[in-house]
């Protein structure tokens, strides 16, 4: 019997193929990306309530501040105004002979205030300002240097007690201020008017009495 030989060629199948191709990568599952990113995410949460807390504390902080520094203007004010009636009207007495003189020389004004300075321990310092609100004769010099040629509409309230002293055309107790010269008090501003001429004004530096 005759033998039949197989000549026909055997193509490799699919499954024989991919034992030869090159393995496939697979991708990082979702739940192993959102793991890498979980520290970040938490360390910037901890962050930004750290932040948020500190800003709290530091408003609270700045309103304890104002509050108690209001209060303390407030009682430095009650001390002041309480035995400023007398002080007020020793220095209407000097505002009223530049008045009646028409003008003072330097030399008299400088001995005239110097006297009440010595009498009101409260009195710091008396000055002269002229029409633009700078500071130009002051009793006494000595400690009270930073004050010559001051320009007192430089803060608010200053200015606003020079405003009402003009308008007015009396004496005006400003707010507590802080001096200059340092610490603080409050000032008085006592109008010039000498035949209808504005001469600037009579101030004077009051704090609480020794």
């Amino acid at each position: 019997m005759a033998h039949h030989t197989d000549t026909s060629i055997h193509e490799p199948t699919t499954s024989k193929m991919s034992d030869w191709a090159e393995p496939t990568v697979r991708p990082r599952s979702s739940l192993q990306s959102v793991g890498a990113w979980v520290p970040i995410i938490v360390f910037g949460v901890f962050a930004m309530a750290t932040l948020l807390l500190w800003l709290a504390i530091e408003k609270q902080q700045q309103r304890h501040r104002t509050e108690w520094l209001q209060k303390e203007a407030q009682i430095l004010a009650d001390q002041i105004e309480h035995s400023a009636e007398e002080k007020i009207l020793a220095v209407n007495r000097i505002g009223k002979r530049w008045v009646a003189q028409g003008g003072v020389e330097r030399t008299k004004w400088e001995q005239d205030a110097r006297s009440y300075v010595m009498d009101y321990t409260a009195l710091q310092a008396i000055s002269w300002v002229d029409t633009t609100g700078h500071v130009r004769w002051i009793v006494p010099m000595q400690g009270n240097e930073a004050a010559i040629g001051l320009r007192l509409s430089f803060e608010e309230r200053r200015a606003e007690a020079l405003k009402q002293a003009r308008e007015q055309n009396q004496a005006v107790l400003s707010q507590v201020v802080d001096l200059v010269q340092g610490g603080k008090g409050m000032l008085l501003f006592v109008p010039l008017k000498t035949n209808g001429r504005d001469d600037g004004f009579i101030s004077a530096v009051l704090r609480p009495d020794a």
